[in-house]
């Protein structure tokens, strides 16, 4: 890969990650409001209760780590280009945020499938 090419191509993976972290934010925005629905089909159920509370804490710890994504991104994007050339250490900040990024997905992909069952076991999958 030339190295004028290197920023270009960071360039462009920079904005997929960004879109994809809104796409998490959105999805989590979704969960926080079919959480609702499960509370307030069941608000007399302190396990159910403990549930929803114990969910809504680990989605805000999942938009916290978007956050923290999303700054890491655009600090990057404004050092490359700032700087305008490739250096040992603005790959290894791409190379950490792109792991960063896909372990994130990695976690995420079962926090999903454990909500989807969750939910759907306590308002049924017809108002999902």
């Amino acid at each position: 890969m030339l190295q004028s090419s290197i920023p270009e191509f960071q360039h462009q993976e920079h904005q997929a990650w960004l879109k994809k972290i809104d796409f998490y934010q959105e999805q989590i925005q979704i969960f926080q409001k079919e959480l609702s629905m499960v509370l307030h089909q069941h608000i007399d159920l302190f396990s159910i209760i403990e549930h929803v509370d114990e969910y809504r804490m680990i989605l805000l710890k999942k938009l916290k780590k978007l956050d923290e994504l999303r700054r890491q991104i655009i600090l990057h994007e404004k050092n490359i280009a700032q700087t305008l050339q490739t250096d040992a250490i603005n790959l290894w900040d791409h190379m950490e945020v792109r792991a960063q990024l896909e372990e994130f997905e990695k976690k995420y992909d079962s926090l999903k499938k454990n909500f989807r069952n969750f939910v759907a076991h306590h308002i049924g999958e017809s108002t999902l």
